[in-house]
């Protein structure tokens, strides 16, 4: 049950409007807030009950393999690995459709081959994981962010 409050002017301008409409009040109120919400939900609603994403798990280890070396794990891997997972990372408080118009200029930068805004990409939207990336393996991490996206161009016809 939804009980609502609303004062003698309003109750009035609503009554005419669904008595115009051929619906009664409540059936008029009820659709009126039934659009309103897919209007919200068709522009994404922000999800507050999931934490920052952080740093994946998978991208620290293979941080930290590159650091330590002779694993055969480098940066190359790492930036692969955060492509690959990177659609998954939108900001806790970022809209759907703002998350996806970012991830399409992430391919927008890659396609045009600007390494130095595609490493700025990723530092704007995962800044954390930027830092475990020591400054002079940013090419190589540079280098697997291209690599995975040549390698989903390959799978799914030339889009990443």
């Amino acid at each position: 049950m939804l009980a609502i409050r609303v004062d003698a002017e309003t109750k009035s301008r609503l009554s005419r409007a669904a008595q115009f409409s051929g619906k009664t009040l409540s059936q008029f109120v009820i659709d009126a807030a039934t659009a309103a919400a897919e209007a919200v939900h068709a522009r994404g609603v922000p999800s507050m009950d999931r934490p920052a994403s952080g740093v994946p798990d998978l991208f620290r280890a293979t941080c930290e393999a590159a650091h330590a070396g002779g694993s055969g794990m480098g940066y190359h891997d790492a930036g692969r690995l955060l492509t690959a997972s990177i659609r998954g990372m939108r900001p806790p408080r970022m809209l759907r459709s703002v998350w996806a118009l970012e991830l399409r200029r992430l391919r927008r930068l890659v396609k045009s081959g600007d390494r130095e805004r595609v490493l700025a990409w990723f530092d704007e939207h995962t800044p954390e994981c930027v830092a475990m990336v020591p400054a002079r393996r940013r090419p190589s991490f540079v280098d697997g962010v291209f690599a995975k996206f040549r390698g989903a161009s390959e799978l799914k016809g030339g889009r990443a």
